[in-house]
């Protein structure tokens, strides 16, 4: 693949992840702000993230793309398109013209010619799903931008896997909190019990 224009992500976005992955233990609303940082960056037209599940990948936030888009992906699994590709590989997709790359095998109606870049979004040698940024035609990446994709992806990785885990723990503690429940006054009612027997 061809480029002519540098993919020109500030170092600083890092930085802008880096503080939308700490502020808030909610996968959702951690997703929409990730998004929202790139999009403020051209020349990035929009970004989309793709969580692994099972052997599926589902789009976060559908709402906010062209119903085109969404109903295109809805069904896409891990190997397949460019996303998949990376979802199954861990490796970076550069496309430089979606239209003309036969690795992009999900099109749409009102697709247009556009870059595309796939970034595993990893931890602990896990790879949880795929930020997709799509940029004008004939995107290239320098070795130091690929560098910082594959940053930019384990950061937000391992924001995903401690907002899971944080959500595993809360689940556990309200079910023991919920079987718990009256245990206090169970308890107390059998040691009065005991203590009328042995008097």
């Amino acid at each position: 693949m061809t480029g002519v224009q540098t993919c020109a992500l500030p170092i600083s976005i890092l930085q802008e992840i880096s503080i939308a992955s700490g502020s808030t233990m909610d996968l959702k609303e951690l997703l929409v702000s990730v998004t929202s940082c790139f999009n403020i960056f051209k020349p990035v037209s929009k970004s989309a993230i793709f969580i692994i599940n099972g052997d599926r990948m589902i789009l976060s936030n559908p709402k906010v793309y062209p119903e085109s888009f969404v109903n295109a992906h809805k069904s896409m699994k891990v190997g397949e398109c460019c996303c998949g590709f990376t979802a199954k590989t861990g490796k970076i997709v550069v496309s430089d013209n979606s239209l003309e790359d036969s690795m992009n095998t999900i099109k749409y109606p009102g697709m247009g010619p556009q870059g595309h870049i796939c970034v595993p979004l990893s931890a602990n040698k896990r790879i949880l799903g795929v930020l997709s940024l799509y940029l004008d035609v004939g995107v290239s990446v320098s070795e130091g931008e690929m560098d910082l994709l594959y940053a930019i992806g384990s950061r937000i990785g391992a924001a995903i896997e401690n907002i899971t885990l944080y959500e595993k723990i809360k689940e556990h503690n309200d079910k023991n909190k919920s079987v718990n429940k009256g245990k206090p006054y169970f308890v107390i009612k059998i040691l009065f019990f005991f203590d009328k027997i042995f008097k």
